[in-house]
């Protein structure tokens, strides 16, 4: 989504936070690899930021 670097920094910073905040919610161990998605896509918003 190569808009703006501010755009980018602030996608990455609302999905990591809802990326923490379902990685904790997750009941158990299975969930994981589903839950973590929001936090995968929030460090590669992050990471096209810097780039």
């Amino acid at each position: 989504m190569c808009f703006s670097a501010t755009a980018s920094f602030i996608a990455g910073g609302a999905l990591t936070a809802i990326g923490v905040k379902t990685v904790k919610l997750a009941a158990n161990r299975a969930e994981l690899p589903f839950v973590s998605i929001p936090l995968l896509f929030g460090i590669q918003q992050i990471i096209e930021g810097v780039l």
